[in-house]
């Protein structure tokens, strides 16, 4: 595999920079070089603006990695068998959570393939879901979680196939969210809830591509709301 001697800068970015002091800048472009040139980690990173704004960075290059690492092998494999891999077609890019998706995703195609298999799948499916509803259900994961909460403050999805769709798509950037807020659901809603009323105000629109983009300010203002609920509820009682 060829050596990588590039990564991407986001324009994204730019807010990230622009909210640091330049000392703050130019520690954190260090340890970005160091970590995507040299591929080492940077350490002594002590400043907490800091060290959230390279961990949003390095998710970013480890991606970029991973798909390069993934095109080369492709690439490997097919001047193995003598030929290049056909295209594919891409999906089109996903719509943000201000456009409310009120009918079935256009995107998804009318004409299905069943096999046996799964005709033999779909026969029984009737007695699968009378076992279902007899059976506890399964405890949902935090991403899953995380989803849910999301989609009852910010979406207006009714279906099961809406539900499904509309993950799908946004699955990276919820990950990457709740990842930031450390786990916590109620930080990471609050984060997409602050960059809600912003872009609002701002006349904007966008995704939940857009909540990461400044995740870092978007963090330290949902924190703050937290703790202040908390706090008011404790008093409260």
């Amino acid at each position: 595999m060829a050596e990588k001697n590039s990564f991407v800068l986001r324009n994204e970015y730019l807010d990230i920079f622009t909210d640091l002091s330049d000392n703050q800048a130019g520690v954190l472009i260090k340890a970005v070089y160091k970590y995507a040139a040299a591929k080492e980690m940077p350490e002594g990173l002590k400043d907490v603006e800091v060290k959230m704004a390279f961990k949003f960075i390095k998710k970013d290059i480890d991606y970029d990695t991973a798909k390069y690492e993934e095109i080369c092998e492709k690439r490997s494999e097919a001047g193995k068998s003598g030929g290049r891999p056909k295209k594919q077609m891409l999906f089109e890019k996903p719509k943000g959570f201000f456009e409310k998706q009120k009918k079935h995703s256009d995107s998804v195609s009318d004409s299905v393939v069943v096999s046996d298999s799964e005709k033999l799948q779909l026969l029984t499916a009737a007695d699968a879901a009378e076992q279902a509803e007899k059976s506890p259900k399964p405890k949902l994961n935090k991403l899953q979680e995380f989803s849910n909460r999301v989609i009852e403050h910010f979406e207006e999805l009714k279906t099961d196939d809406q539900k499904a769709i509309w993950f799908k798509r946004n699955c990276r950037c919820l990950s990457d969210i709740l990842k930031f807020c450390g786990g916590d659901i109620d930080v990471a809603v609050e984060c997409i809830a602050v960059c809600v009323e912003r872009l609002e105000k701002a006349g904007l629109k966008g995704g939940y591509e857009a909540v990461c983009r400044n995740l870092p300010d978007y963090y330290r203002e949902a924190c703050q709301r937290v703790k202040a609920r908390v706090k008011n509820a404790q008093e409260n009682n």
